[in-house]
This record gives C-alpha cells, structure tokens and sequence, in this order.
C-alpha cells in the first residue's frame, strides 16, 4: 500500500507542472489592483515569464485625475487624533490605551510628534502615528498631539480628545 502511494505521490509530482500555464500576464486592473493570469482579459496585460525575477511592476494609473499636492513648506499639515474617539470610554484592567493619530499631508521636512494626556507630555517625540500607552488611571481624560519640527518648535495641534478609562477594582468585603 506504502508503495503505491509513493509511486503516486512521485508521479504527481512529475506530472503537475506540466499542467501549469505555459504564459503568464501581469496588469494592473481598473482598480489599480495588480493581476496575475494565464488568460489576459486587458490590452494591457504583459506577458512574462514564469521563472524571470520581476523588476518591475506596472504603474497605477488613476482614471480621475488626483490635485497635485504643493510642496511649498508654508503648507501646514493638519495632525488629529483618530483614537480613541472622543467622549469614548475605553474599558480596560490594566489601563492600556491604543492611540491612532493622522497627519496630511506628510511633511518633507524632519519633524515628531508629541503626546499630551491630561496636558503632561506622556512621551519622547517621535514619528510613530501609533502608540501604546500602559497604565492609564482611571477617570476622564483629555489627549492631545503636537506637530513638532526638529527643534521643537510647534508646528500644528490636535483638538482634545476626552475620553474616560474604566478599570476594574474588586473592593474587601467586611
């Protein structure tokens, strides 16, 4: 039994990949979604080969023509806090927090981002638009994003967000 199954299991392996496709399209679709295929249904498909490294990738296209971003520095990015969400409660034993922050558009130039929670500065200015924060006390809270250039400067602000964090206490019984 043992030997038909490796004499089938041999045999399967040789003769799959003759039922591979013998051409290979790469295109973008109207979505910009990249597609690989062995029937093109685009007059843009590229055919390519199957063991060939790809070093390049078609480019996306737009159908609706995107405003070109000015790259003059006096355009000041909008920073906002995406979360928590305001008037949130966040409802968790240890305190820990997620916090979501957006920036647009991305400055060319150096910069950080500074967090405020309750108006104290909870961390070392950084790139990061995610944070993690632990041990969050337990009440109302307000958080609030700096835009900072590389000197320190503040560049742009957040609106608070106030949210309350619930945690948990089990109480003595007398």
């Amino acid at each position: 039994m043992k030997l038909k199954a490796s004499l089938l299991g041999l045999l399967l392996v040789i003769w799959i990949p003759c039922l591979s496709a013998e051409n290979v399209y790469m295109y973008r679709d109207s979505n910009g979604v990249l597609i690989f295929t062995d029937q093109p249904k685009d007059e843009r498909a590229k055919q390519i080969s199957v063991k060939a490294k790809i070093s390049s990738f078609p480019k996306y296209q737009s159908k609706t023509q995107t405003k070109a971003v000015a790259t003059d520095s006096n355009i000041t990015p909008k920073i906002k806090v995406l979360q928590p969400k305001s008037q949130a409660t966040i409802r968790d034993n240890q305190g820990n927090l997620s916090i979501a922050i957006s920036l647009s558009p991305v400055p060319e130039y150096e910069y950080n981002i500074e967090l405020l929670l309750d108006g104290v500065r909870i961390n070392t200015p950084t790139k990061k638009l995610i944070h993690h924060i632990n041990n969050v006390y337990r009440g109302e809270h307000e958080l609030k994003v700096n835009l900072l250039d590389n000197s320190g400067k503040l560049l742009a602000s957040s609106e608070p967000v106030t949210f309350y964090m619930h945690r948990t206490t089990i109480s003595g019984a007398k």
